[in-house]
């Protein structure tokens, strides 16, 4: 069984080991998914139930012990540390709860980041950064930094840099985890809409429900393992 052109994300039997000995722990435990462009999954569960280590296994941060994960039909397994890392830098778009921004840089200029790294010319990636700040609500925020940025439209200038790669997935990692319930629901709407306007398929990992609702397509984790797989198209 291989991975296909019609899935952007598969997985087959994946694993994942930390520790050994009396302290194994067993993040995942042969965890197959098969997730088409455009789709909106979110991943859900316990504390310790795998669902960060699968982020990461798919966003290819992480290499796992056993199984295998393809990217748009591209198998990770055989792939080098810098084809890797092209892999990420040019096909995957990352939130994370802890925003990652760069403090001494403007809004704009966090959103250029990527899109500089990935070798797009001065206007064109200024263009876009501009465009993706608009989409987020951001217009007239461009030249602020981080600093002079709420929780909420710092994780927005997140999303815009993430996109402004233009990548075939958001992988997002609690992206509502230092929000308020008001800024949640905004950054929710926000990913709705692009999700059904610009067609990015969108993998979320979270504990809120108000979040999880959004998704059209809901994993449950528990141990390891997927045991939940509701509304797969």
């Amino acid at each position: 069984m291989s991975g296909t052109q019609t899935s952007v994300v598969k997985t087959e039997n994946l694993s994942r080991i930390y520790g050994e000995g009396e302290i194994e722990v067993r993040a995942l435990d042969g965890v197959s998914i098969d997730i088409s462009a455009g789709e909106f999954v979110s991943i859900a569960g316990p504390s310790g139930s795998g669902k960060s280590t699968l982020l990461n296994l798919i966003g290819a941060l992480d290499t796992p012990d056993a199984g295998e994960i393809w990217i748009g039909g591209e198998r990770l397994g055989g792939l080098n540390k810098a084809q890797l890392a092209d892999v990420r830098l040019r096909r995957i778009g990352f939130v994370f709860q802890a925003y990652n921004l760069v403090p001494v840089l403007s809004a704009v200029e966090n959103v250029e980041f990527i899109a500089q790294l990935q070798g797009v010319g001065k206007d064109e990636r200024r263009d876009r950064a501009q465009e993706m700040l608009a989409q987020v609500g951001l217009s007239g925020m461009e030249d602020r930094r981080p600093g002079e940025l709420s929780g909420g439209q710092q994780q927005r200038v997140a999303i815009a840099r993430a996109l402004a790669s233009q990548p075939d997935i958001l992988l997002a990692d609690e992206p509502s985890a230092n929000l308020d319930t008001a800024t949640t629901a905004g950054l929710m709407a926000l990913l709705a809409r692009l999700n059904e306007e610009r067609a990015t398929t969108i993998i979320m990992v979270t504990h809120d429900p108000d979040v999880m609702r959004e998704a059209k397509r809901k994993l449950a984790m528990r141990d390891g393992r997927i045991v939940e797989d509701t509304g797969t198209p």
